[in-house]
């Protein structure tokens, strides 16, 4: 904790919000660079009014409106997208009614020293990224930081990283995005996040509606 101080805690943080700009505009510009659409005047003029159409109702609206501006937003872009021929939904259609994921799909895991070696680098990295964003969460729900709460949340971080490898997906790690929202909504209940972790997982399970 005593080389996080306010500084650092929110430099790792803005560093991490200015590296995943790109990856934003790429998805603004048509997510492909090779498509032939890609960087059309039309697909940034939707997303500047899904960004207007969030911005109007977290201004505008109280209460829990307010509170699911980014959700009203996307909600509304799309079926906005969808009756201007922008919207493409076949893969809802081509998706199982029911998936069930298999534990070790591509192999057991293999430990090679250099592999190893470069993962603990990439996980020192997510280390500090979820330091910087405990940290962070800590200062807006003005509840102190302790060396306890800082453990249990990256044996967390940890924890979801390996159960995240048995069923085969990337490394998981905390997004800085996610502190904005709490920022900006006002939703602190740890409930509310497992009770969302619940549905999302129960998503999971039906390739149609995730």
């Amino acid at each position: 904790l005593r080389f996080f101080p306010p500084v650092v805690t929110g430099s790792v943080i803005t560093v991490i919000g200015l590296s995943l700009m790109p990856v934003a505009v790429n998805w603004i510009a048509g997510a492909n660079p090779a498509a032939s659409d890609y960087c059309e005047p039309t697909h940034i003029l939707m997303a500047a009014l899904v960004l207007a159409i969030i911005l109007v109702i977290y201004r505008v609206c109280r209460g829990f409106l307010r509170q699911i501006s980014v959700l009203l937003g996307l909600v509304i872009g799309t079926l906005i997208a969808d009756a201007l021929g922008m919207a493409d939904f076949h893969a809802v259609g081509e998706a199982a009614a029911l998936g069930i994921t298999t534990p070790f799909a591509f192999g057991y895991p293999v430990f090679e020293p250099v592999s190893c070696l470069a993962m603990t680098l990439v996980m020192l990295v997510t280390m500090a990224e979820t330091t910087g964003d405990i940290v962070a969460v800590t200062e807006i729900v003005d509840k102190p930081m302790t060396e306890s709460m800082l453990t249990k949340a990256l044996r967390a971080d940890g924890f979801s990283t390996a159960l995240g490898g048995v069923f085969n997906t990337f490394p998981y790690t905390a997004f800085a995005q996610n502190i904005g929202l709490i920022g900006m909504t006002g939703v602190r209940s740890r409930y509310i996040v497992a009770v969302c972790g619940v549905m999302l997982m129960i998503l999971g399970l039906f390739p149609k509606m995730a």
